[in-house]
């Protein structure tokens, strides 16, 4: 029976995972955050002024207009992600050369 070492298969897949989760958390967290509470933040300066208010905008989310793609580069490299995921790197990477 022919035994073979598919570590480094298994290792591999975990780097596409970390790689993926980063992106989407990338995505989701921050770059999503940062457009809601830039539009939250418009929300509350316009309820503040003195002025007529449509109070019907406290209903009405409005998505991101552009694909966000420049938006999500400059979030993967935040600190609020970056050092779990260059751990998980970092833990994988061993984790390669000890099953070599």
């Amino acid at each position: 029976m022919q035994q073979t070492n598919e570590r480094p298969t298994i290792l591999g897949l975990g780097v596409v995972a970390a790689v993926g989760f980063h992106f989407l958390n990338a995505y989701l967290l921050l770059s999503l955050e940062r457009h809601f509470r830039g539009a939250a933040d418009a929300l509350v300066d316009e309820a503040g002024a003195d002025q007529a208010f449509d109070w019907s905008k406290f209903f009405k989310l409005e998505q991101p207009s552009d694909r966000r793609g420049s938006a999500v580069l400059a979030a993967i490299p935040s600190l609020a992600i970056s050092p779990f995921y260059a751990m998980v790197a970092c833990l994988l990477l061993l984790g390669f050369f000890v099953s070599a």
